[in-house]
């Protein structure tokens, strides 16, 4: 079944929210909406589910012009480091903010259940 995210902004807020249907049968559900709106659709997966283990990491990113900052979340795959972090958002737009300078807070080791299991 097809997926998309709908980010809806009212005024100052932002919305983030999934829909069962691809961009074309979107259309009817978008036009129900107030304000400015974008769709992203999935249109294809890559890696896999089964990841042993992956480094958690917590950042600050930072516009140093305006002093907006954000704080982001994401699991980054084990092969990679901090600087390889910093070099994929330096110069991005992220949530609204020019990314000049990333901080990061915590990067941490976390192993997952891949979910082999055998039952009797």
């Amino acid at each position: 079944m097809a997926k998309s995210l709908v980010r809806n902004k009212l005024g100052s807020k932002t919305y983030g929210f999934i829909i069962p249907a691809d961009s074309t049968s979107a259309t009817d559900f978008l036009a129900l909406l107030d304000g400015e709106y974008e769709l992203y659709e999935k249109v294809s997966e890559a890696g896999s589910e089964l990841v042993p283990e992956a480094f958690k990491v917590r950042l600050q990113i930072r516009d140093t012009n305006s002093d907006r900052r954000d704080y982001l979340t994401m699991y980054v795959d084990t092969t990679k480091n901090e600087d390889d972090v910093r070099n994929a958002l330096v110069g991005q737009v992220v949530n609204g903010i020019n990314v000049d300078e990333v901080v990061i807070i915590e990067w941490k080791r976390e192993t997952f259940n891949t979910g082999s299991s055998t039952t009797p």
